[in-house]
């Protein structure tokens, strides 16, 4: 995940700085949405992961006490 927010966060200031330079405001979206996702995979996915796992559980429990 490490890499992933590292890439994200490069692109970001890449995206950004290309950008700004040749004004294009595209490029600058890119960018910003690069920065988005990098700051917000982790949280998601670990709340996905934390959902997924304790649905599952309940489930197994509601077919055992079947």
């Amino acid at each position: 995940m490490f890499y992933f927010e590292a890439i994200l966060f490069i692109s970001f200031v890449y995206f950004s700085g290309f950008g700004y330079r040749k004004n294009k405001r595209n490029m600058m979206l890119l960018g910003s949405f690069c920065l988005f996702l990098s700051l917000s995979a982790k949280p998601f996915v670990e709340g996905f992961n934390k959902g997924f796992t304790e649905s599952s559980q309940e489930i197994k429990q509601s077919k055992s006490a079947d």
